[in-house]
């Protein structure tokens, strides 16, 4: 225990700075495990509070569930007055029934935000002011605004009542602010991609970090250090505070891994260290000014990890997130580029740049994506496009970036002249325009001039499969198509621009299409589909 002080300390509670918070700013006073104390513009919101010694399940005088082997910051009494309560969902580790009543008989005044089906628990437990909320849905307090926004996750308090009430994360938006608290939730990039375009940018995120070993077991309800970053990127949040560590031991990783983790993933992406990290517990931090950034738990003299200046990051608040860089190196991947090169789930202990992973690099073959994938959720005039990591791309509909798809794209990019024989197999499509004269399109029958032993692609971007010359190749018969009406030799058609283009091309992963599904009848000029990944996870404004 004295080894835990040593290098994960409590610190001391500060009165002075949590009672007399600055009015025109943010700040964030890290409880431990997934309580925190916001307080932005006057108002104090607690979100997920537990002060118990022990989280789980109580009864006939036996208290199951976890230890602390980290004590909280401070107790309910040393709390200032509670405006707002923010619930995430019922597990025990961020919804604790003494707390609970605690917090209701001492602030009786306080507004409690739950998903849906969590207010009758808070009720019987003295709360006066509940209000249940279903995802997407807003309600304001003052001039504040929470949103109630899903998360990949569940519940269950009790054993016959899984998934019997809703998990979410928060929105909170302030007069000039805006606070995203993620709760407890797995990686889902089109969910959170989603949350940044419609309420992000954030000045200050809580994400979690912790909880994730082994990711057979937690790989769809916790992120791990890597998906978290992605997480901090997805909305948009320009500070990120990590949480969901360091005080109860829920999994199997080392006590201090969750926060080094993350340090290392930020620099390998080339990020601002600064602008996520960790807390101390117990610490009281006001956005924008000098912290310590070289806390005992980062262990930086045992991990051979840079020391930290104790100024603020370099982004300025109001700065884009996009924009955020690791001193005075460009970032190498901003908030727009391809995610494709990044797994989601690796070890990155395990597993370099350099090393060959499933993560596809540009111009490999795209990933085999199976026939029941859902569909991407973007939207003609959505920025930037929300296709999965390893999504298939040619899934990818008009509207997309247009710096991957475009009709007008610079001709220098595709001349006429160019030897398609030297194309091979997996080079990237995306330069190749629609209306490109066919005949300067077609491979040599040569298979001398064919690269990895594949049969080239002979089919251009826009082109009718089912006309296609292969020269002695058989015929790419697409999925459905009349073998009898399909020709070697005819001319291609002349497909008009807003045309249905088809999705799969030869040596192509299939399409998405299920046998037997109605093809699309979305054509480019259409209005975008009303049905987004996931019928949970679908908003509904976009409907």
């Amino acid at each position: 225990m004295d080894e835990i002080q040593r290098v994960h300390p409590v610190l001391d509670y500060d009165f002075q700075k949590v009672n007399n918070p600055p009015q025109d700013k943010i700040q964030i006073t890290w409880i431990g495990h997934a309580t925190v104390l916001v307080q932005i513009e006057g108002m104090n919101i607690l979100a997920d509070p537990v002060f118990s010694e022990k989280c789980g399940p109580a009864g006939f005088g036996l208290q199951l569930g976890y230890t602390r082997f980290r004590c909280p910051a401070c107790q309910v009494e040393d709390l200032p007055p509670i405006h707002v309560v923010l619930i995430s969902h019922n597990h025990h580790d961020h919804l604790d029934s003494q707390s609970v009543k605690d917090i209701a008989q001492l602030y009786s005044g306080a507004k409690w935000l739950v998903g849906l089906g969590n207010a009758k628990f808070c009720k019987k437990h003295g709360c006066k002011d509940v209000k249940e909320l279903k995802w997407w849905e807003p309600t304001t307090v003052g001039a504040f605004t929470f949103v109630c926004t899903p998360t990949q996750h569940w519940c269950q308090r009790y054993p016959l009542d899984f998934n019997h009430a809703l998990w979410c994360g928060w929105v909170v938006k302030s007069p000039n602010y805006k606070y995203y608290f993620a709760g407890d939730t797995g990686y889902q990039g089109e969910l959170f991609k989603l949350i940044g375009r419609k309420y992000g940018p954030f000045d200050l995120a809580s994400i979690p970090i912790g909880a994730y070993h082994p990711r057979y077991i937690t790989e769809f309800q916790h992120v791990n250090p890597e998906e978290a970053v992605e997480v901090h990127k997805d909305i948009q949040s320009k500070i990120s505070v990590g949480m969901h560590w360091g005080t109860f031991e829920l999994t199997n990783e080392y006590y201090l891994e969750p926060p080094q983790r993350l340090e290392k993933q930020m620099k390998k992406e080339k990020l601002d260290l600064k602008t996520f990290f960790n807390l101390r517990i117990g610490e009281t931090w006001v956005v924008g000014e000098n912290r310590d950034y070289n806390p005992p738990f980062m262990e930086r003299e045992k991990e051979k990890t840079q020391t930290l200046s104790d100024d603020p990051p370099t982004q300025r608040p109001d700065d884009d997130p996009s924009t955020q860089k690791l001193g005075d190196d460009s970032p190498t991947q901003k908030h727009g580029d391809d995610p494709s090169t990044q797994s989601q789930g690796d070890d990155p202990s395990t597993q370099r740049h350099s090393d060959d992973s499933p993560t596809q690099r540009h111009g490999d073959d795209p990933p085999t994506q199976s026939h029941g994938d859902d569909p991407p959720t973007q939207r003609h005039d959505d920025d930037p496009p929300t296709q999965r990591h390893g999504g298939d791309p040619s899934t990818q509909i008009h509207g997309d970036d247009p710096s991957t798809q475009s009709h007008g794209d610079d001709p220098s990019t595709q001349r006429h002249s160019d030897d398609p024989s030297t194309q091979r197999h997996g080079d990237d499509p995306s330069t190749q325009r629609h209306g490109d004269d066919p005949s300067a399109q077609r491979p040599s029958n040569d298979p001398s001039t064919q690269s990895h032993g594949d049969d080239p692609p002979t089919q251009r971007h826009g082109d009718d499969p089912s006309t296609q010359s292969h020269g002695d190749d058989p015929p790419t018969q697409r999925h459905g198509d009349d073998p009898s009406t399909q020709s070697h030799g005819d001319d291609p058609p002349t497909q008009r621009h807003g045309d249905d283009p088809p999705t799969q091309r030869h040596g192509d992963d299939p399409p998405t299409q299920r046998h037997g599904d109605d093809p699309p009848t979305q054509r480019h000029g259409d209005d975008p589909p009303t049905q987004s990944h996931g019928n949970l996870y679908d908003d509904p404004l976009t409907q």
